[in-house]
């Protein structure tokens, strides 16, 4: 007697991008995150991404991990994986998150990217290129705004930045959606569990968040405080000293993702 399967059978054309993704290292496909330096993430669905805080050109004297030079060049010439980018997210201006120059450069190279910035980093561009005007959207100072970029959802949220003498600073998380996974990105937010509290309604249920080390190596129960307030599955681990990544802890949480290697890929099956 013949048994015949019930599965059906799979077509090359339906089989093609799983044999190139294993074929060929470092491509990307949907629910990718990427780490490119710092606190500079690609967030890649299919062909398209958004890009958070990656251009910048101050590591504060060597403090924090620089994007590549080949990174930067690549992402501004538009050469893989940089070739369609839905829109460049900025956290705030401080120099390792953000240069107007290089942004304004990358804006003018594609022309169907946007820029999404709190007010001083949208200006700052502005003024140095008038003519990016009308792809430029300035972040609300007090609520959550929500833009549509493709594929991706992506919701800007108001958050106060660390540091009392930066507490006035424009300061902004941002909630990446697509294809079904949530992933978050709180730049340099402070550690204050209260203040994070007053987020949770815009960032929750996340499939990762991506945190600072002061939130994640401070008091002993700020993790578990923050995974309960925005219930995430995964935290992703940036803004490190160059000193940290050479040396980091053993101990790690098992959900912890130490970005330490630009172009690092985080997976989400």
């Amino acid at each position: 007697m013949t048994t015949r399967s019930s599965l059906p059978l799979l077509s090359f054309a339906a089989l093609l991008p799983v044999l190139v993704a294993l074929l060929i290292p470092g491509t990307l496909y949907a629910q990718t995150v990427r780490y490119l330096g710092n606190a500079a993430l690609q967030v890649v669905s299919e062909e398209t991404a958004v890009l958070i805080d990656p251009l910048w050109d101050n590591d504060y004297d060597g403090r924090f991990q620089r994007v590549p030079e080949d990174m930067v060049t690549a992402m501004i010439a538009g050469e893989a994986p940089f070739e369609h980018v839905e829109a460049i997210l900025v956290t705030h201006e401080h120099g390792d998150h953000f240069d107007a120059p290089l942004i304004a450069s990358f804006l003018k190279a594609h022309t169907e990217t946007r820029l999404i910035a709190p007010l001083p980093a949208a200006d700052a561009v502005r003024t140095l290129a008038p003519d990016l005007a009308a792809r430029i959207d300035t972040v609300p100072s007090e609520t959550p705004a929500t833009f549509t970029l493709g594929t991706f959802v992506v919701t800007a949220v108001p958050l106060v930045h660390a540091s009392a003498r930066f507490a006035d600073m424009a300061h902004t998380a941002y909630l990446v959606e697509v294809e079904g996974r949530r992933i978050a990105h709180l730049g340099d937010a402070t550690p204050d569990t209260t203040i994070l509290s007053t987020i949770a309604p815009a960032l929750n249920s996340l499939d990762a968040l991506f945190v600072p080390p002061w939130i994640a190596f401070g008091a002993d129960d700020q993790l578990d405080s923050l995974r309960k307030t925005l219930t995430t599955d995964r935290l992703l681990l940036g803004h490190l000293s160059v000193a940290f990544i050479k040396t980091p802890p053993n101990d790690l949480p098992p959900d912890l993702t130490l970005l330490r290697e630009p172009g690092q890929t985080v997976v989400f099956h």
